[in-house]
């Protein structure tokens, strides 16, 4: 892939990066579990402008809408803003791709063990 920075192109670099996972368990074949941490903020603090003067891009999620079912590299996407979070699950990755399951704050060593 080509990364065109003097022209500041960098989807083919985005898209090399989130499909990275899916693209080394295959090319392995051995299984990836990728876990996006905080999910919700890629839709507010990544910009495409270097000063970050613009509106962020809030499509970015989109970029895992197909990734997100894969068998080779299944995703755990989590976030502290649920509600948040469920609206850019269902905005960006297709409600009923990614399972929301709640947990409770506050397990115990076993139960966090399980969990």
């Amino acid at each position: 892939m080509l990364f065109d920075k003097e022209n500041l192109l960098y989807d083919s670099m985005w898209k090399t990066a989130c499909s990275a996972p899916h693209r080394f368990a295959n090319f392995y074949d051995q299984g990836f579990l990728v876990i996006l941490d905080e999910f919700q903020n890629i839709t507010q603090y990544v910009y495409r402008d270097e000063q970050c003067k613009g509106e962020p891009d809030e499509t970015l999620a989109g970029s895992y809408h197909s990734l997100s079912e894969s068998k080779l590299a299944p995703m755990l996407v989590t976030g502290s803003y649920v509600a948040w979070l469920i609206q850019v699950i269902n905005k960006y990755l297709e409600a009923g791709r990614l399972k929301i399951t709640r947990m409770f704050p506050y397990l115990t060593k076993e139960a966090g063990l399980q969990a």
